[in-house]
């Protein structure tokens, strides 16, 4: 198998709110979005297992809003269509693809059945109970018959440390706990459209029991965050 139950799980899904389809399942208590792959993204790391959409992927949420019963609230993201550690699934064709649905319900978001205009953090939530990460899915289909599967409760959330900002003499000092290794800056001018988040180059310091970075100021609008593998933290 590929995963399997048990296995820490980090992940991030980002998508303009702007650029959804029309909500397609206008109930009271439901909702249906539906966006392009180049709209929207969603990103995994299972155990060793690195899963992203693509850009031809379908990409779907749907809200479920219920006033009298919230733990029952959800959200589900899909993604059609996926890579593994950064290339294509072993043995995928055309008519092969590896689907990447993530379950998780988050009250906080679900104050409607309205598309959450920010992407919820998928390690913000408390977890069990059904109020928090519940379960993700990995299937592949192949000449339109249900190929592989893998369906479970994963146990772990890897938490993102916070990322904090201040200007000093003319430089932004970026800093982060010294409890949370393995993390690199990143930063882009643009954080809804994929693809445009780069590394910074500078390496971190520790400074008064955190590490820290610092970044000449300008006169335009940058986003920075901390990513290991695919949990950002982000700051502006």
């Amino acid at each position: 198998n590929i995963v399997s139950v048990g296995m820490f799980c980090t992940g991030t899904v980002s998508y303009d709110p702007d650029v959804a389809a029309a909500d397609s399942d206008p109930l009271p208590s439901s909702g249906f979005y539906s966006f392009k792959g180049t709209d929207m993204t969603m990103s995994l790391t299972v155990g060793t297992n690195v899963f992203s959409s693509v850009g031809s992927s379908s990409c779907n949420i749907r809200v479920g809003y219920q006033l009298s019963s919230p733990v029952s609230d959800g959200l589900n993201y899909e993604i059609n269509q996926a890579l593994l550690n950064g290339g294509p699934v072993p043995g995928a064709t055309d008519t092969q693809t590896l689907d990447v649905a993530l379950s998780t319900t988050n009250l906080e978001a679900l104050a409607s059945d309205a598309l959450p205009v920010l992407a919820p953090e998928l390690n913000a939530f408390p977890f069990g109970g059904g109020n928090g990460y519940a379960e993700t899915v990995f299937y592949t289909y192949k000449n339109g018959l249900l190929d592989y599967s893998f369906s479970g409760t994963l146990t772990s959330i890897i938490p993102v440390p916070p990322l904090s900002a201040q200007v000093a003499e003319g430089l932004l000092l970026l800093s982060w706990p010294t409890n949370s290794p393995g993390f690199q800056l990143q930063t882009t001018p643009t954080p809804v459209r994929a693809g445009s988040w780069t590394n910074l180059p500078a390496q971190p310091i520790i400074q008064s029991g955190a590490f820290q970075v610092s970044v000449g100021v300008d006169n335009n609008s940058h986003f920075f965050r901390l990513r290991s593998s695919v949990t950002p933290a982000v700051a502006r």
